[in-house]
């Protein structure tokens, strides 16, 4: 899988102290959840809040479009909800996702 080798890509990138930034981190978490390992995303993410870096709208999308991928509508409302609290408005690709998120679960 080349999730696995991004993941070690990332990891050498740390050792080596060349620190990936807001970018390198998004396209791991998004990655990790349309593989459906949600949960190594959320990993990525506690390390991205403990270096500091600011979530933006495409890792909270990228965390929701992988609940939802699982069926996990709650986990990706709480997502949503928390986008919202830390001031960061939805776009219409927050919207989609959930919508299609919904639709697929036949919650709608």
């Amino acid at each position: 899988m080349q999730w696995k080798e991004a993941t070690r890509l990332c990891n050498e990138m740390v050792a080596m102290n060349t620190l990936p930034d807001i970018v390198s981190f998004n396209i791991l978490v998004d990655a990790l959840c349309k593989e459906g390992l949600v949960s190594d995303a959320e990993v990525v993410v506690d390390m991205m809040i403990q270096r500091g870096e600011q979530l933006d709208m495409i890792t909270y999308n990228s965390l929701m479009d992988g609940y939802c991928l699982r069926s996990q509508m709650d986990e990706a409302n709480k997502v949503f909800d928390l986008m919202i609290s830390k001031g960061i408005s939805p776009n219409v690709r927050s919207y989609n996702i959930l919508i299609n998120g919904y639709c697929k679960c036949r919650r709608v």
